[in-house]
């Protein structure tokens, strides 16, 4: 298992971190076999650290200015995304950024699809799909995935 924990958090956020990631999990271990089929793109074997960006409109990343927040991402596909933050978002997009091997970040735009607070914590869960996405060749995008 991935070791959950995000710096930037108190040590408070991070036990409710764990505790909602292990909650995430169970659920989606049980509704897997259910939905597996149903889904136009396979998930990837990540949890991680990612970096969040909201904003009302979609932004190349070199256009954003705006701190990005560090959230935990429990599913990736081609698709999309599945992340929780500990607090709400504003705004339709995110740009989203995947740490890459060599340091730097691989920015990508999503649209929220999905927005919900946790209950009995201070977090809030969020899906995007990605509606643009960068054009690398593919043995960079999977070890960028993999690490």
């Amino acid at each position: 298992m991935t070791n959950i924990q995000i710096p930037a958090y108190t040590e408070r956020q991070n036990r409710a971190l764990r505790r909602i990631i292990d909650m995430i999990s169970a659920t989606e271990n049980r509704a897997e076999p259910r939905y597996k089929h149903l889904r136009r793109h396979d998930r990837l074997d990540f949890q991680g650290v990612v970096l969040i960006r909201p904003s009302s409109a979609p932004r190349e990343a070199g256009e954003d200015p705006t701190p990005a927040l560090s959230a935990w991402a429990y599913n990736l596909s081609s698709g999309g995304i599945g992340f929780v933050v500990p607090q709400e978002l504003e705004g339709e997009f995110v740009s989203i950024g995947l740490k890459r091997p060599g340091g730097e970040y691989r920015w990508m735009t999503g649209q929220v699809v999905r927005s919900k607070p946790i209950p009995q914590e201070d977090f809030f869960d969020y899906g995007a799909i990605f509606v643009q996405r960068p054009v690398v060749n593919e043995a960079a995008e999977t070890s960028a995935v993999a690490s």
